[in-house]
């Protein structure tokens, strides 16, 4: 077989040829990156948590009314910072690289409002500024967490077994 041999002049131009289809290539990748759009990954309302319920309406009615704020939260303030500092260290987290963590306060309010009104997941997270996703996890942690923090003898959770038993056994 008979070798073809090209010219420079041939070599030279296929290679500038490459090199411009190249960084045309090149050029339009870069400009599909840059009209990608990013997810989002936090709705830009939901980032302003210093206007949440938990800022705002909960504070204020712990500080100005707490009857009211007892009646929401089925506790006396009192009681829910002796809970609070009971149960932080558990529920506590720290930061990440991509996202800060939530306040321990901000998780029980939204867990002892969810246990005491039994609002969707939906309303709270519009209510609180938290994600639908992070209150599905949330709720049952700090359920969790007060089952097992919390003696048995302060709720009145055996009072109402122990009733609730009596009355089965009478009927029966």
């Amino acid at each position: 077989m008979a070798e073809t041999t090209y010219s420079d002049a041939l070599k030279k131009a296929v290679c500038s040829i490459t090199t411009v289809l190249c960084d045309e290539l090149l050029e339009i990748c870069e400009e599909e990156l840059k009209k990608r759009k990013r997810k989002v990954w936090v709705r830009n309302w939901m980032d302003k948590k210093k206007c949440g319920a938990s800022e705002i309406i909960i504070r204020e009615l712990r500080d100005n009314d707490p009857l009211e704020f007892k009646s929401v939260i089925r506790l006396t303030p009192e009681q829910f910072e002796e809970l609070l500092l009971k149960i932080s260290p558990i529920i506590s987290r720290a930061d990440t690289f991509m996202y800060p963590a939530l306040f321990a306060r901000l998780k029980l309010e939204l867990t002892l409002a969810f246990l005491a009104s039994g609002t969707n997941s939906r309303i709270l997270s519009i209510m609180f500024r938290v994600s639908k996703a992070s209150i599905s996890n949330m709720i049952p942690e700090v359920c969790d967490t007060m089952l097992y923090t919390i003696p048995v003898s302060c709720c009145r959770c055996g009072d109402v077994v122990e009733r609730e038993s009596r009355r089965a056994s009478k009927t029966k």
